[in-house]
C-alpha cells in the first residue's frame, strides 16, 4: 500500500509549511487563552456523508489547536453559498459579522472547505480529498495562513472496495490531512503570541 504519511510529509515540507514528527496531543497551557472560530465554507454539498466528514476534520483540527493552548468554537452559519472562498471582500464581511456577533471574544477565524470526490475507473475507484481555506486574525485582518492540502499522488481503492470501504478510505485520508493541518495552524498561531 502507498505510504501516504511520507508522501504528505514531503509535500508539506516542500511547501515550507511544516516539519513535524509524530502526532502529539499533549496539552499546552497559556496564561491568556485565545479563541479560534472555525467557519465552514458552504460548497453546496449537503449530504450526511459530507457533513460527517466536515465534523471529523474540524474535530481533529480543534484537538491540535486546543492542545496548543487555544480555545475553539464552531460557527454554524458559515459563509453563504454564493460567497467566493478566495476573495478579500468575503473576508471583510465574515470578520465584520464575527465582531458583531462575538465582540472581542474571538481572536482568530479558520475558514475551512472540504472537497472529497470519487472517480470510477476500470481498475477501481480513485479517491480525491482536499482541505482548503485560511486562518485570519480578527483584530488586524491579517491572513496568518493559507492552505490547500490534498492527498498526494493517486489513491485508488481496489475494484472489490464497496461504498463503505471507499467511505472509510476517504475518512482515513481526510483525518490524516486534518492532523497535518491542525499541527501547522497550531504552530502558526503559537508564533503570533
Amino acid at each position: 500500500m502507498i505510504n501516504l504519511y511520507w508522501r504528505c510529509v514531503r509535500v508539506l515540507v516542500a511547501t515550507g509549511m511544516l516539519a513535524f514528527g509524530a502526532v502529539s496531543f499533549a496539552p499546552v497551557s497559556l496564561a491568556d487563552e485565545k479563541t479560534v472560530l472555525i467557519v465552514k465554507f458552504e460548497d453546496g454539498e449537503k449530504s450526511d456523508f459530507a457533513s460527517n466528514l466536515y465534523r471529523k476534520v474540524v474535530t481533529r483540527i480543534s484537538q491540535h489547536l486546543e492542545n496548543a493552548g487555544f480555545q475553539t468554537s464552531n460557527d454554524n452559519k458559515g459563509l453563504p453559498e454564493n460567497a467566493d472562498l478566495n476573495t478579500y471582500n468575503s473576508d471583510n464581511n465574515l470578520l465584520q459579522r464575527v465582531r458583531e456577533e462575538n465582540g472581542d471574544k474571538v481572536d482568530y477565524v479558520a475558514l475551512i472547505q472540504i472537497l472529497a470526490n470519487t472517480v470510477l475507473l476500470q481498475e477501481g475507484t480513485r479517491i480525491e480529498v482536499q482541505i482548503k481555506g485560511r486562518m485570519l486574525n480578527v483584530r488586524n485582518e491579517d491572513v496568518l495562513a493559507r492552505f490547500d492540502l490534498a492527498v498526494p499522488g493517486a489513491l485508488n481503492a481496489p475494484p472489490a472496495c464497496n461504498r463503505e470501504c471507499i467511505i472509510q478510505l476517504l475518512e482515513d485520508n481526510t483525518t490524516f490531512l486534518a492532523d497535518s493541518l491542525g499541527q501547522v495552524l497550531a504552530k502558526r498561531l503559537q508564533k503570533t503570541q
